[in-house]
């Protein structure tokens, strides 16, 4: 099981702290430097260019990515063909886990408890 890198910058970014102070430079150098060291990212899918810039370099760089899909959304060709991408297929009865998960996730690396 891996460890949640830099414990501080994550904590911030969950709470939504501090990137009022940020730059756009800082903001890609932070994310981009996060990134670059996990060993897997879970994303759930929005057509997002910002996400999908992510996606792409951390494959580019041999890593894994699991895509979380709702069946309601239609995602990219781009998504659907690309053999480096596991995309999971959620729907409405499994949408309230898959929040569940974040919250608790959140819990958890903020150290808040349940």
């Amino acid at each position: 099981m891996g460890n949640v890198l830099n414990h501080e910058m994550i904590t911030r970014i969950l709470r939504g702290e501090g990137e009022e102070d940020c730059s756009d430079k800082e903001i890609y150098e932070r994310d981009m430097l996060m990134i670059s060291k996990a060993d897997i990212i879970v994303a759930i899918y929005g057509h997002s260019w910002g996400q999908g810039y992510e996606i792409a370099y951390h494959i580019a760089n041999n890593g894994e990515v699991i895509c979380l899909i709702s069946e309601k959304q239609t995602s990219s060709a781009m998504l659907n063909g690309n053999p480096f991408i596991e995309r999971i297929i959620y729907n409405s009865a499994h949408k309230n886990y898959i929040h569940k998960t974040e919250v608790l996730l959140k819990q958890a690396v903020l150290g808040m408890g349940s």
